[in-house]
């Protein structure tokens, strides 16, 4: 379905509103450029409320969650969603999309979770063809990025 990504990023970030709202967590995102992509909205809604939530819990109070979106080649969009939470070191950074598997800083931070949603990230963006990732460096925010094809404008 045709789906207006800058409200798909809105909705993802009211469904996760009152815990950003109980850190003080807040969306940073540049709104000039506004795209139409096709995809399954309701499962890449799910996409971005999974990591919009990882981004509240791992990072400080009063803190951004910034998102960008950015075109790739062969009508691609990429998301990228930055958070200052922990590192994750590189030897892990591949296994936190494994069922139950938890980056060794994320999972002496003391927050609970099934390590389950970055397995499902992984499945619902390669059933839409698409990539997922993450780059993080010691003392730089954190960036999980995902690339969906099917861009419209």
């Amino acid at each position: 379905m045709e789906t207006n990504v800058l409200e798909l990023v809105d909705n993802a970030f009211v469904q996760i509103a009152y815990s950003a709202e109980a850190r003080n967590v807040y969306l940073d995102m540049d709104r000039a450029k506004d795209y139409l992509v096709l995809i399954d909205k309701d499962v890449i809604l799910r996409v971005l409320v999974n990591l919009f939530s990882n981004a509240v819990k791992y990072s400080p109070r009063d803190a951004a969650i910034r998102v960008e979106l950015s075109e790739g080649e062969n009508q691609t969009l990429k998301f990228s969603v930055f958070n200052s939470g922990p590192h994750i070191p590189s030897e892990h950074q591949d296994m936190i999309f494994q069922r139950f598997v938890h980056s060794e800083a994320r999972s002496t931070s003391g927050i609970q979770s099934t390590g389950l949603g970055l397995t499902y990230c992984k499945m619902a963006v390669e059933g839409h063809s698409g990539q997922i990732g993450v780059k993080s460096e010691l003392d730089k925010e954190v960036e999980f990025w995902f690339t969906l094809p099917g861009l419209v404008k």
